[in-house]
């Protein structure tokens, strides 16, 4: 897969470089409390492990797990997903470090995955999930097109959550 380029950003495959950059970022609670798939504490072998099964997931063009890095440092700032077998409507989701929220990358790198999509992967629609409370998460599903279109009430708490709503975009 080419890597997908906007202003300020590079969207591309993760390689096994990456590792050094990544473990630090997705080890900060305030990030892993709102993915319940990242375990805490996230050691390099957590990290090996996502890069490798990203690696294949997309050499397989199943799933899209890409590597947000700064077009100017390639520096890895987080990730952008894209969830496609197994599933009715793909799912978006994405994380970024902390030093990296608040300036638009979240929103930019959404925005250029979405493009992706609908342009070059035949998407007709998208989905994703926000745990309630996580206000910055939802600013930028809005700010790209999402309409939130249902609230679940999980069974138990996760990692503190017990809601999360369900948006969904159109091409």
């Amino acid at each position: 897969m080419r890597p997908i380029k906007t202003e300020r950003l590079v969207l591309r495959r993760y390689e096994d470089g990456d590792l050094r950059a990544l473990v630090p970022l997705a080890n900060d609670w305030e990030v892993t409390r709102w993915m319940p798939h990242l375990a805490h504490p996230y050691t390099a072998a957590d990290g090996r492990a996502f890069i490798a099964q990203a690696q294949s997931l997309v050499d397989e063009r199943r799933e899209y797990q890409l590597a947000i890095v700064d077009k100017a440092t390639d520096a890895l700032m987080g990730t952008v997903g894209l969830h496609v077998v197994g599933r009715a409507i793909p799912e978006l989701g994405y994380w970024l470090g902390r030093d990296y929220w608040a300036q638009g990358y979240a929103t930019e790198a959404a925005r250029a995955m979405i493009d992706h999509s609908f342009k070059s992967l035949g998407v007709s629609a998208l989905m994703a999930r926000v745990f309630d409370g996580n206000i910055a998460s939802e600013r930028v599903l809005i700010k790209s097109g999402f309409a939130l279109i249902e609230m679940h009430n999980l069974p138990e708490a996760l990692r503190g959550h017990h809601r999360y709503g369900i948006y969904q975009r159109h091409a």
